[in-house]
């Protein structure tokens, strides 16, 4: 048996072949892992036992979870950034097809795209002296 064969028998499944609609629902029912508004989200020992629970239930490595999420959760994003920006040109312009798992991430609508920065126009204006 080839060292790769043997680790992914070892670690569980290939992140390639992760179940991912199985994946969103174990992380959709641990809201600490992506709702930023709940203060057990900016635990890191909490978010790691959470993810640890993830792995155990899908039989993977926790690792490959966490980046198949990241993964998943990036691409929603990307899938609502375009969702806002596209618009159908012309007579002929017809509706884009929607990405087939933008439904089962919907729960992400208010976690995504939203990033709390400081913005320099927030500032007060100050005149310079000259």
């Amino acid at each position: 048996m080839s060292v790769q064969k043997r680790k992914e028998k070892d670690l569980g499944l290939p992140i390639a072949e992760l179940d991912v609609e199985k994946l969103i629902v174990f992380v959709q029912e641990r809201p600490a892992l992506y709702n930023f508004n709940l203060k057990d989200y900016h635990s890191k020992d909490i978010a790691d036992k959470l993810w640890e629970e993830v792995g155990k239930y899908m039989k993977a490595p926790t690792a490959d979870c966490r980046s198949k999420w990241a993964s998943l959760r990036n691409a929603y994003a990307r899938h609502m950034r375009q969702e806002k920006t596209y618009v159908p040109s012309g007579s002929k312009g017809t509706k884009k097809k929607q990405w087939y798992l933008a439904e089962v991430l919907s729960f992400l609508t208010d976690f995504v795209g939203q990033h709390r920065t400081m913005s320099s126009s927030l500032r007060p204006n100050v005149r310079q002296a000259g």
